[in-house]
């Protein structure tokens, strides 16, 4: 693991990579909250069956969270009582 923090150390900055056909490498810019927000908002706009789906994504990571308070297995608990 040392070697690849040493390593990293060396990369060069991604917009000054040229390619060996003389061609630079694209750097992907992040997008903004606004920018993030305003697409949201177009989507629900011009999507709105995508509203639909909100109720499964609420419903499904309540489950998911309910999953971890489930009772514990028999194997579980015959262990603990063995012992």
């Amino acid at each position: 693991m040392f070697l690849g923090a040493v390593l990293a150390l060396f990369l060069v900055d991604s917009k000054n990579v040229i390619r060996k056909d003389g061609s630079k490498v694209i750097v992907m810019k992040h997008p903004t909250w606004y920018t993030e927000i305003r697409g949201l908002y177009e989507v629900l706009r011009n999507d709105t069956y995508i509203v639909a789906l909100f109720p499964m994504f609420f419903v499904s990571n309540w489950f998911y969270s309910a999953s971890d308070l489930s009772p514990p297995s028999s194997r579980d608990l015959s262990n603990v009582s063995q012992s």
